[in-house]
C-alpha cells in the first residue's frame, strides 16, 4: 500500500482491510514524506516513510513528472520508476507470502478473497479489468514478438496493474538487475509512453516479458457506470472521491506551493468563491501544448471546481496511433490527422446539445491538440462558428469557447537520466514552434513564460547532444541545425536575452516550469472555462491567425522531408545497437533537417516572429 496525503482515505482502508484481514502482512509505504507511523503502528503495518519534507517534495515531483511526460523512468506521480519496483520487492520478500494484494486509496475490501479464484501460479499479475486499457497496436506487435512463448496470449493486448490488482511474490523478485537488463526499456517506452509513466501499464509488460502471464482476478472489480460489484472481495473506486491536501494533490499525488507564492498562473487574482452564473450551453476549452505533456491528469483536476458541470476529455494525440511512436507536431500527417479527427469529435459534442431526446445540459469537452500552424485551431474555430447559431437558437446563449496554452521550459524537458538525444532535440523543436521570444526589456508582461539567453539555450543543446543514440558526427549535424532554428525561431539571433511568450493568441497561459500543481492548474482552467460565458474568445476574436490552408508543406514542397524529420528523431527504432543511422535513415535526416533550416521563413511570412 503506497500513500501519499490522504490521511482519511488511509484510515478508512487500512479499518476496511483489518476487519477481513486482523492479522496478515500489511507494507504501507508513505511515498509523500508524511508522517503516517502512528497509523502503520495502530494497524500492525511494516511501515516505510520517504526522507524530507512534504512541500520539497512536492516541488520535485511535480518537476520530475513533467521529465516524466517526455522519457522515462518517473512514473506521473514523479515518482522514479526503480523505486517502485524496489519497493513492490521489499514487500514481496518480507511478506514471505504467495501474493500480494495492490492498496491504493480508493480500494474497497469486502471480505476476504476466495483462494479458490487465486490466478494460476504461472501469473505473475491478476487485476480487475479485462478490456478497454489497451497498449497501443506497436507495442503489441512488440509483444506478439519478444515475449516468451510459454506465457499464455489471450491477455497480451492489455494492462490492469492497478488498485485492487493481485501480484505473484515469486514473479516480482524474478524482476532482478539481470532480468531488467534484458529489457529494452527505451523501445518499449517510444512504442507507448504509457509504459514506464503509468504505474499500472508498466508492471504488466515487465511480468509479460519476464515470462510471466497476466490475467483477470475474478474476485476483484474495477467499479464503473457500467460494472458494479457484485460478490467480489475487492473493489477499485473512484479517485475523484479522495481528499485535497495543502502540499500534494490528492488525485495525482503531487503538489508544489499555490498560486501566488511564485506566480505560476499567469493569470493572477482570481478566486473561485465568486463564479459566474453557469450557462446551459456547451463549454469548450481547447488547450494547446507541446505534444510530450499529457492533459488528462490536468483535465481531471479541473472537475474538481465545476461543481455538477460534468466534463469530457479527448487527446486527438494519444487516438492517432499510425505508428505507436511519440507524435512530432511538425510532421504532415500528424497536423493533417489531428485537424481532421478534432473537429469530427467537436461536432459529435455538439450535435448531442441539438438532439431534443439527450440530456446535454451542464457539459464541458477539454480538447488536447499541439498545433504550432494554427491549422487545427483553425478548423475548430470553423466547427465553432458552424454550430454557435444552431446552439443560440436552442439554449438562448452561444457556445462558451476558452483557449489555453501550456508551457514548460526546455531546460525542464531534458531528463539525462533516462531519455536519448532524438527525443530531447523533438522536445526542443516542439517547444520553439510554440513559443517566440521578445526582448527582455520593459516591465512584465500579463503572458510571459520565463526567460531564455544565448548561453541557456547553448547549455540545452550540449545536454541534448551529450545524450546517447547519435554517433558524434550526427550529433554535430543534428546540434547545428537545432541551433540556428531555435535562435531564428526565439530571436536569440537579435538578443541576448528574450522573454518566452506563445506564439499564438490564448486566453489562458500556465507555466508548468514554475512549480505550477496539476491542482492549481485545474484551478485555473475551471475559472477560465466558468469566464467564457461572459466575453468572446481568442479563437474567434483573431481569425487571421488560425490558418485554413495546409501549413509550409503546401508552400514548398522541401517541407515534406520534415515528416521524415519527425520519424527519423521520434523512432528509436532507426539507430543500430551501436547507435549508428542505417544509410536511408541518414539521408533522409539530412534531407530533413534541410527542411528544418528553412522553417522559420514561413513563421516570419505568417508575422509570427
Amino acid at each position: 500500500y503506497t500513500t501519499c496525503s490522504q490521511r482519511p482515505a488511509l484510515e478508512r482502508v487500512l479499518t476496511n482491510v483489518r476487519q477481513h484481514y486482523p492479522t496478515e502482512f500489511l507494507y504501507l509505504a508513505s511515498d509523500c514524506c508524511y508522517d503516517f507511523s502512528d497509523l502503520g503502528h495502530r494497524f500492525g503495518c511494516h511501515y516505510v516513510q520517504r526522507s524530507g519534507t512534504p512541500e520539497s517534495d512536492g516541488q520535485a515531483k511535480s518537476l520530475q513528472a513533467i521529465k516524466g511526460s517526455y522519457g522515462m523512468g518517473y512514473n506521473q506521480y514523479g515518482m522514479k520508476f526503480a523505486e517502485w519496483l524496489q519497493s513492490w520487492q521489499e514487500a514481496a520478500m518480507l511478506s514471505k507470502c504467495d501474493w500480494l494484494i495492490h492498496l491504493e486509496d480508493d480500494v474497497e475490501c469486502r471480505k476476504r478473497h476466495n483462494p479458490a479464484l487465486l490466478p494460476d501460479p504461472s501469473v505473475g499479475i491478476g487485476g480487475p479489468a479485462s478490456t478497454g486499457m489497451q497498449y497501443t497496436r506497436s507495442l503489441l506487435g512488440y509483444l506478439e514478438q519478444f515475449v516468451p512463448q510459454t506465457v499464455k496470449r489471450p491477455f497480451l493486448p492489455y494492462y490492469n496493474g492497478m488498485g485492487a490488482s493481485i501480484l505473484n511474490t515469486k514473479a516480482l523478485l524474478s524482476l532482478d538487475s539481470a532480468a531488467l537488463a534484458k529489457i529494452d526499456i527505451a523501445e518499449i517506452h517510444a512504442r507507448d509512453q504509457r509504459v514506464f509513466r503509468a504505474t499500472d501499464a508498466t508492471i504488466n509488460v515487465l511480468m509479460l516479458l519476464s515470462g510471466w502471464s497476466a490475467c483477470r482476478w475474478d474476485d476483484a472489480i474495477l467499479r464503473t457506470a457500467k460494472a458494479q460489484p457484485t460478490d467480489e472481495a475487492f473493489v477499485h473506486g473512484d479517485k475523484q472521491l479522495y481528499d485535497i491536501s495543502a502540499t500534494h494533490n490528492g488525485v495525482m499525488p503531487f503538489q508544489s506551493p499555490g498560486i501566488g507564492d511564485h506566480g505560476q498562473v499567469n493569470k493572477p487574482g482570481f478566486q473561485l468563491a465568486s463564479q459566474p452564473k453557469t450557462s446551459k450551453a456547451p463549454y469548450v476549452v481547447f488547450v494547446n501544448s507541446p505534444c510530450g505533456i499529457s492533459m488528462w491528469e490536468y483535465a481531471m483536476r479541473m472537475r474538481k471546481h465545476l461543481g455538477d458541470l460534468k466534463v469530457g476529455y479527448k487527446n486527438p494525440l494519444g487516438s492517432i496511433d499510425t505508428t505507436g511512436h511519440r507524435v512530432q507536431s511538425l510532421s504532415p500527417v500528424i497536423t493533417k490527422l489531428q485537424s481532421v479527427y478534432t473537429p469530427t469529435v467537436l461536432s459529435q459534442f455538439f450535435r448531442k446539445f441539438l438532439d431534443p431526446a439527450a440530456t446535454t445540459s451542464r457539459q464541458c469537452i477539454w480538447i488536447n491538440v499541439s498545433d504550432p500552424f494554427g491549422l487545427t485551431l483553425g478548423a475548430l474555430a470553423n466547427m465553432v462558428k458552424a454550430y454557435d447559431e444552431p446552439i443560440k437558437d436552442a439554449y438562448d446563449e452561444p457556445i462558451n469557447v476558452s483557449l489555453a496554452i501550456m508551457h514548460v521550459h526546455p531546460k525542464d524537458l531534458i531528463n539525462t537520466e533516462n531519455m536519448d538525444a532524438s527525443m530531447a532535440y523533438s522536445s526542443i523543436i516542439d517547444h520553439t514552434t510554440l513559443f517566440k521570444g521578445r526582448e527582455d526589456i520593459g516591465p512584465k508582461q500579463p503572458h510571459d513564460m520565463g526567460t531564455m539567453s544565448r548561453d541557456d539555450l547553448r547549455h540545452i543543446l550540449a545536454q541534448a547532444g551529450s545524450l546517447y543514440g547519435l554517433l558524434p558526427e550526427d550529433r554535430e549535424e543534428i546540434g547545428k541545425a537545432v541551433h540556428d532554428f531555435s535562435y531564428r525561431m526565439l530571436s536569440l539571433d537579435k538578443y541576448e536575452k528574450v522573454v518566452l511568450q506563445p506564439r499564438m493568441p490564448h486566453d489562458l497561459a500556465i507555466d508548468l516550469s514554475s512549480h505550477t500543481s496539476m491542482y492549481d492548474v485545474g484551478k485555473a482552467v475551471a475559472h477560465e472555462v466558468l469566464s467564457s460565458s461572459s466575453r468572446p474568445s481568442a479563437l474567434l476574436q483573431h481569425p487571421e491567425t488560425f490558418f485554413e490552408d495546409d501549413g509550409p508543406w503546401a508552400l514548398d514542397p522541401q517541407f515534406l522531408d520534415l515528416e521524415k524529420l519527425s520519424t527519423t528523431l521520434s523512432n528509436r527504432r532507426v539507430f543500430t545497437s551501436n547507435g549508428t543511422l542505417p544509410s536511408s535513415s541518414k539521408e533522409d535526416l539530412m534531407n530533413s533537417l534541410a527542411a528544418l533550416r528553412q522553417l522559420p521563413k514561413y513563421f516570419e511570412r505568417r508575422g509570427m516572429i
